[in-house]
């Protein structure tokens, strides 16, 4: 299936460049472009599953309604608005096509995409916190990462050749010290708190 991409950008250039970077990616089927201050028409017009965004994330931006959002960002000064701004996924713009495709499936799946370069500035802007009051074990962290990649429980038992039953316990003691209700949610805390890097 392939993921209907509405790209934002307000500089015609940047649209064009977009597109066509993303023209020969297998999952992705670029449906339109347009600038921000023609988004609510072309919402209705192209019925996107995702929005790449390539605007001046220092103006603020209401995202409620919208599709998953991955901001593409310039520079690390605006990284930290984008992200309180409650995008799906951070990429700087010089991002793989490979990358934003990637982004696009898990924005799909609920699921955050931080870009390496970008976890530690948002944790020194504080707005992540990697404090938990029940620190994850390491077994535990290479369960949640297997989770967050979409495995199931079998396929993560094979992989750190562990028990089927053994994967439910870490599972059950990530959901309960994550205090989330399910894996996916649990991956998505995860990734917020700078856990996990998706």
């Amino acid at each position: 299936m392939q993921i209907a991409v509405l790209i934002v950008a307000d500089d015609p250039l940047t649209r064009v460049g977009l597109a066509a970077l993303l023209a020969d990616v297998d999952d992705v089927n670029v449906v339109g472009q347009v600038t921000s201050h023609h988004l609510d028409a072309a919402l209705e017009t192209y019925d996107p599953d995702v929005l790449l965004w390539d605007v001046d994330w220092q103006e603020a931006v209401e995202l409620q309604d919208f599709p998953p959002v991955i901001a593409l960002v310039a520079d690390d000064d605006v990284v930290s608005f984008a992200w309180q701004a409650g995008v799906a996924a951070v990429l700087p713009r010089s991002a793989e096509p490979e990358q934003i495709a990637v982004a696009s499936n898990a924005a799909l799946q609920d699921l955050v995409i931080i870009a390496p370069e970008f976890v530690e500035l948002l944790d020194s802007h504080s707005t992540l916190s990697s404090v938990l009051p029940e620190p994850l074990s390491s077994r535990e962290l290479e369960v949640l990462n297997l989770i967050a990649e979409g495995h199931s429980n079998k396929t993560i038992a094979e992989r750190l050749f562990i028990s089927q039953n053994t994967v439910k316990f870490h599972l059950n003691a990530i959901l309960q010290k994550l205090d989330a209700q399910n894996r996916t949610e649990a991956a998505v805390k995860a990734a917020r708190l700078g856990v996990i890097n998706l």
